[in-house]
């Protein structure tokens, strides 16, 4: 009677720690995938503010459009930005804002249990300086 109780509590320890194990490995995986696509997304942001420098001083003016910069040829095709609205340029002088909202699930679930509450996604603002060339 003594060992199959022990062999039990030891089952029951070995699918415990099994359990804590997947769970660990699921939870850096998630870690690295997040990472993967904060590496993409700044990649694609220093492409998009390159692009639009090197437009700025061959037209004088920045794009308006990343379709703009497509068919300038500087950049291959419209770059993706998951979780984000397409961006809106606002070009002043040689400055120009490019204005993206984030829409990510986890935050609007965090807030959907409050009655009354006006959520407004985030917003993303990179400032981008063209240069003259002298």
């Amino acid at each position: 009677m003594r060992c199959r109780g022990f062999s039990w509590l030891l089952l029951l320890s070995a699918l415990t720690l099994a359990a804590l194990l997947t769970s660990s490995w699921l939870s850096l995986w998630q870690q690295h995938q997040f990472m993967q696509q904060v590496q993409q997304w700044r990649l694609h942001l220093l492409q998009l503010q390159q692009a639009q420098r090197n437009y700025y001083q061959q037209q004088g003016q920045f794009a308006d459009s990343q379709q703009q910069l497509v068919q300038q040829g500087l950049l291959a095709a419209p770059l993706a930005f998951p979780f984000a609205t397409d961006w809106q340029f606002d070009a002043r002088q040689h400055t120009l804002l490019m204005r993206s909202s984030l829409n990510t699930g986890s935050v609007t679930l965090l807030l959907k249990g409050f009655n009354n509450y006006l959520w407004q996604p985030p917003q993303l603002t990179v400032k981008v300086i063209g240069y003259e060339q002298f």
